[in-house]
């Protein structure tokens, strides 16, 4: 097993740029994973390619105190994920009303599929709560790799990270709620 960090292999990259190849191999199924889930693997495909030639273009810039350039890729694909936010949205809606998940026949990417009603709601979340959202949830990241990740204080990571959850909570309770209404409206003869 290749223990050499992610710092230095970029470092290495600078001299020889094949050696990024590498960081390709070792995070490209979690980007991809990640990017799918908020695009659907056919918008998808693209974001997940550009994450990495984003990445070794700008790999000079990469700050080698940090070992795992996960962070660092996570929020190169937010961005790119950002750029194409009415697609992510127009996904999300479509999944809500059709409830085809557009990942789950994906093998290795379903894994975290989610019911309509989170769809409906994560595309009605405000774009960086939902960014904090999927970055905890489906990239596995911590708090502080998230701050890393999209480049802002922990706190800020804190607060959207509780206000996403807190709107998830509150319009997944209404969505419930709305469904018991209409379930015991067609139980009791009303349409």
């Amino acid at each position: 097993m290749n223990t050499t960090s992610d710092a230095a292999i970029i470092a290495a990259s600078h001299n020889r740029p094949a050696a990024f190849e590498e960081i390709v191999l070792r995070h490209h199924s979690a980007i991809a994973r990640y990017v799918y889930r908020r695009m659907g693997r056919q918008l998808g495909e693209d974001v997940v390619s550009d994450v990495f030639t984003t990445a070794f273009a700008r790999r000079a810039t990469y700050d080698p105190a940090y070992a795992d350039a996960a962070p660092w890729l996570f929020g190169i694909a937010t961005n790119l994920v950002r750029r194409n936010v009415r697609k992510e949205v127009a996904m999300l809606r479509r999944y809500a009303t059709s409830t085809v998940d557009p990942v789950a026949p994906d093998v290795g990417y379903g894994a975290h599929g989610f019911d309509p009603a989170l769809a409906a709601v994560l595309g009605a979340m405000r774009k960086e709560h939902r960014d904090v959202l999927f970055l905890h949830a489906v990239a596995d990241l911590s708090l502080e790799q998230i701050a890393v990740a999209l480049d802002v204080p922990l706190g800020t990571v804190k607060a959207w990270l509780s206000r996403a959850r807190d709107f998830a909570a509150a319009e997944l309770g209404r969505h419930q709620d709305t469904t018991l209404v209409g379930k015991e409206r067609s139980a009791n003869g009303h349409s």
